[in-house]
C-alpha cells in the first residue's frame, strides 16, 4: 500500500492537461471530448469505456483495459476529477425539489424560477459527469473480485494522500464522487470506508455546505444506498465490536465518522421538499436496541464525549417518545421532591399535604373554559407536575380518563369559530392562526399550554395544525443547561407546499401565477402588497418597502410569491404565534424535544391516525371471557359493521381518545372484561385503564343497540 502510494505521482504525470491552445474542442473538460488515445493514459473516455464494457459482457477475457482504467481512475482525487468532471454551467441548475435552508448548513441563496413553478434557492454544482459515474459503478459490480480489490487499494491510496493536505474543491467532490461507490455494501471495504467517513466528518463548515447541496441534487435511487450502505456499516461496528476491534477505536472515530455523515445527509434530505427518502428511513435498529434513556443521562451530564444522543436523526419516534418521557418523570419526581421539602420546613410539625404534589384542576362544565383558564393561570408555576383533573360536583377519581375527556371538551369549546382562535379548513382538515387585530393571545396561551401538557402528561390530542406549525415551534428550542426557552421570533422558510395546508385556494392561484407565460405586468397589474382582512376592513400592507409602487412582473414573481407565503406563515401570525409558542414552552420545554422533526411533534401530539377494527381485535385482551364466546363474536361483528366515524368514536369511548399510541396498538392495552351486570344495562368503559365493560348479551341486536346508545351519550357517563 505504501509502494503505492509513493508511485502514484510518477504514473500521474502523464495526466497532465494539454494547453488551452491545443486542447481545441476538448474545451468542455469532459471525457465526452477527450480524445486522447488510450496509449496515452489508462483514463478511457465515454465512449471507449462502454465498448470495452459491452466487450467484457460478450467475453469475460477482455477485461485488461478495464482493469487498468479502474486502477488509474480510484489511485487519486486528481484521475477523479480529470475523468469525472465537467465544465461549470453557465446558468447553475436548479434541482428538481422545492429547497429551503438547512438548519445545519444555512446560507444565503438566490431566488430563480424552479422547474416545479415555485420558489426555490440556486444549489451549487459538482459538475460531475453523472451518466459516465453512473456506468463506472454499475459496470464495477459484475467485475472480477480481483477488480475489485484493486478499487480498494486504489482509495486506500487516495485517502492516504490527503492526510495533512488542506482541503480544496476538487477533493470535496471527489469524496461525492467517492461515497456512492457501491463496493461499500461488503464489509470488506469498511476499514477504507471508515477512513473516507473519517475524513468527510472531518470537513470545514464550508466545504460540508457545499457537499450538502451536492447531495441534494442526487436522484433517490442515487441517494437512498448511501444511507442504506451507513446503515450497515454502523450495524455491523456495532454488532462486532467486541470481535473486530477495540471499543476505544469505535468510539473515537468509526462510529462518530459515520453517524456524523448520517446526520449530514439527514439535514441536507431535510432541506428537501419532497425529501429524497422519508425521515424514517434514518432510523437505525441496532442503536433503537441500546439503552437510550442510560445514553441521554450520560449526554446531558458529559456532553463533549461521544454519544448517541448528537446524531438522533438514528432514533425512532419510539426511542425518542421513551426519552422524552423519561426526561419529564424525572422532572416531576424532582418537582414533587422540592415541594414535599418546602412543606417540611415551612412546617415541620404537620404531615406535607400530597395534594401540592400535583397539578390539580378543578372546573365546573358549565364554565369549562373560563375556569381553566383561571386554573393554568393561578396554578402556571406547577404546570410541569402530574395533571390531575376534577369535575365540580361529580364523583370520581382521576386516574387518566376524567383527565382526557378535560383535554377533548376543552379544546373542542376553544377551537369553536366563536371564539375566533384558530380557523379550520374544509379541505386540508387543518386549523391555522386567526389573523385579527383583536387581542386573543389568552385563548392561544391557553391553547399552546393544552398542546403542551399533553406531550408532558402523554396524551393524545384531535387537534391537526399543518407541519410548518410544527416546525415553528422546534425552531424555539432550550439550551442544554435549562429548560427555558430561547428567546426566539419562530420565523421559518417556508415552501409553496407549506402554505398548501393553510390557504390551498390561495396557494394553487400563486403556482397558477407562477405557470402564466403571458405578460404578468400588463394582465394582472399587480404590485408588491397584499390585502389583509380584519374584521370587516381591508387593509392593503407592503411586502417590501415602497411595495406599493414596484409593479409585478415576469421576472420577480418567484420573488413575489416568497414574500406572500412568508408574509402569510410568518409576519401575519407573528404575535398568534409568540402567544401559542409562550403556553406550548412554558408546559413542556424537554431538551429531548430538539431530537424530533416536525413530522414526529405532530404524531407525538395527535398520534397515529387511522386504524382497523381488525388491527385492535388482535391486541385485545379478555377477562372473564374468551375469544370464543359468543358475546365477543357479537362484538366484533357489530364493531366491523360500523361505519369508519362510529368505530373511532367506539375507541373515543374506550380509551378516551380516537388515535392509536406512538408505539402502537400493543400498547394500548385494550381490554374486554365481563360485566357483573344483567343484560338491560349498558355497556360501560374506565378509559383510565383502557377498559370495556361488556355484560353478557344473548343476541347480536341487543349488543348492537347497546353499545351505539353508549358510544353516542359517551360524555361524563361511564367513565372513571
Amino acid at each position: 500500500m505504501e509502494d503505492g502510494s509513493k508511485k502514484s505521482p510518477q504514473k500521474l504525470k502523464k495526466l497532465q492537461p494539454q494547453s488551452a491552445s491545443t486542447s481545441g474542442r476538448r474545451s468542455t473538460a469532459s471525457c465526452y471530448g477527450d480524445r486522447r488515445s488510450d496509449s496515452e493514459s489508462s483514463l478511457l473516455t465515454f465512449k471507449t469505456f462502454k465498448l470495452e464494457a459491452d466487450r467484457f459482457k460478450e467475453n469475460h477475457k477482455s477485461l485488461s483495459k478495464l482493469e487498468k482504467f479502474y486502477e488509474k481512475l480510484f489511485n487519486s482525487f486528481e484521475a477523479l476529477n480529470k475523468c469525472l468532471k465537467r465544465k461549470q454551467p453557465k446558468r447553475q441548475r436548479t434541482v428538481d425539489s422545492t429547497t429551503e435552508k438547512c438548519p445545519a448548513t444555512t446560507t444565503t441563496t438566490t431566488p430563480v424560477k424552479s422547474t416545479t413553478n415555485e420558489h426555490s434557492q440556486q444549489l451549487s454544482d459538482p459538475c460531475t459527469d453523472r451518466k459516465f459515474l453512473i456506468l463506472i459503478y454499475q459496470v464495477m459490480q459484475d467485475l472480477p473480485d480481483q477488480v475489485k480489490k484493486t478499487v480498494l487499494l486504489g482509495m486506500t491510496n487516495c485517502l492516504l494522500q490527503q492526510n495533512d493536505k488542506k482541503t480544496t474543491e476538487e477533493d470535496v467532490r471527489a469524496y461525492y464522487i467517492l461515497v456512492q461507490n457501491p463496493i461499500f455494501e461488503e464489509c470488506d471495504s469498511y476499514v477504507v470506508f471508515s477512513h473516507l467517513l473519517k475524513q468527510m466528518a472531518s470537513l470545514s463548515a464550508h466545504h460540508k455546505l457545499q457537499l450538502s447541496q451536492w447531495l441534494r441534487r442526487l436522484s433517490t435511487p442515487r441517494f437512498r444506498p448511501i444511507v442504506s450502505n451507513l446503515h450497515l456499516f454502523i450495524t455491523r461496528s456495532i454488532k462486532y465490536e467486541t470481535r473486530s476491534m477495540k471499543q476505544q477505536t469505535l468510539t473515537d472515530w468509526w462510529l462518530p465518522s459515520a453517524l456524523g455523515v448520517l446526520q449530514l445527509l439527514n439535514d441536507a434530505n431535510n432541506c428537501l421538499k419532497p425529501r429524497l427518502i422519508s425521515f424514517r428511513e434514518f432510523y437505525n435498529d441496532a442503536i433503537n436496541q441500546m439503552d437510550l434513556v442510560k445514553e441521554f443521562d450520560n449526554w446531558k451530564s458529559s456532553p463533549l464525549e461521544f454519544n448517541f444522543c448528537q446524531y438522533p436523526c438514528s432514533f425512532t419516534l419510539v426511542s425518542k417518545q421513551r426519552i422524552i418521557r423519561h426526561e419529564q418523570e424525572a422532572e416531576m419526581v424532582h418537582n414533587a421532591k422540592d415541594e414535599l421539602e418546602t412543606q417540611i420546613r415551612r412546617r415541620p410539625t404537620r404531615l406535607p399535604s400530597t395534594g401540592k404534589l400535583f397539578l390539580n384542576i378543578q372546573v365546573r362544565r358549565q364554565h369549562l373554559l373560563q375556569d381553566s383558564l383561571d386554573q393554568i393561570f393561578l396554578h402556571k408555576n406547577d404546570l410541569k407536575k402530574k395533571l390531575r383533573v376534577e369535575f365540580v360536583g361529580e364523583p370520581g377519581f382521576d386516574m387518566g380518563g376524567i383527565t382526557k375527556e378535560w383535554f377533548l371538551l376543552l379544546l373542542r369549546q376553544i377551537l369553536h369559530p366563536d371564539y375566533n382562535t384558530l380557523v379550520y379548513n374544509e379541505k386540508t382538515r387543518c386549523y391555522w392562526f386567526v389573523h385579527n387585530s383583536s387581542d386573543n393571545s389568552s385563548d392561544l396561551f391557553l391553547v399552546g399550554v393544552l398542546l403542551g401538557l399533553a406531550v408532558y402528561n402523554n396524551i393524545t390530542l384531535h387537534l391537526r395544525m399543518p407541519v410548518i406549525c410544527y416546525r415553528k415551534l422546534l425552531s424555539i428550542r432550550p439550551t442544554r443547561s435549562t429548560t427555558t426557552a430561547l428567546p426566539s421570533h419562530g420565523h421559518v422558510t417556508c415552501t409553496l407546499d407549506d402554505f398548501r395546508l393553510v390557504d390551498p385556494e390561495m396557494a394553487h392561484g400563486l403556482e397558477e401565477l407562477l405557470l402564466y407565460e403571458g405578460n404578468v405586468e400588463e394582465d394582472f397589474d399587480l404590485r408588491f402588497e397584499v390585502d389583509d382582512q380584519d374584521i370587516g376592513r381591508v387593509n392593503t400592507i407592503p411586502l417590501i418597502p415602497n411595495g406599493s409602487h414596484i409593479p409585478l412582473t415576469n421576472h420577480n414573481r418567484h420573488q413575489y410569491v416568497q414574500l406572500i407565503i412568508d408574509y402569510k406563515l410568518n409576519q401575519s401570525v407573528h404575535k398568534q404565534f409568540l402567544a401559542f409558542s409562550r403556553g406550548f414552552h412554558t408546559a413542556s420545554s424537554s431538551v429531548a424535544l430538539s431530537f424530533l422533526c416536525p413530522e414526529e411533534l405532530e404524531v407525538l401530539i395527535c398520534g397515529v391516525v387511522g386504524f382497523s377494527i381488525v388491527d385492535l381485535r388482535k391486541f385485545t385482551t379478555y377477562k372473564g371471557y374468551t375469544c370464543e364466546d359468543e358475546t365477543i363474536r357479537y362484538l366484533w361483528q357489530v364493531l366491523s359493521e360500523l361505519s369508519h366515524s362510529k368505530q373511532r368514536r367506539f375507541l373515543h369511548f374506550c380509551t378516551g381518545g380516537d388515535r392509536i399510541p406512538v408505539s402502537g396498538w400493543k400498547e394500548l392495552n385494550f381490554t374486554v372484561i365481563k360485566a357483573p351486570t344483567p343484560d338491560n344495562m349498558l355497556p360501560m368503559a374506565h378509559t383510565c385503564f383502557n377498559q370495556l365493560l361488556l355484560p353478557a348479551y344473548t343476541n347480536k341486536q341487543t349488543l348492537a343497540h347497546k353499545l351505539t346508545i353508549a358510544i353516542d351519550n359517551a360524555e361524563g357517563f361511564g367513565l372513571e
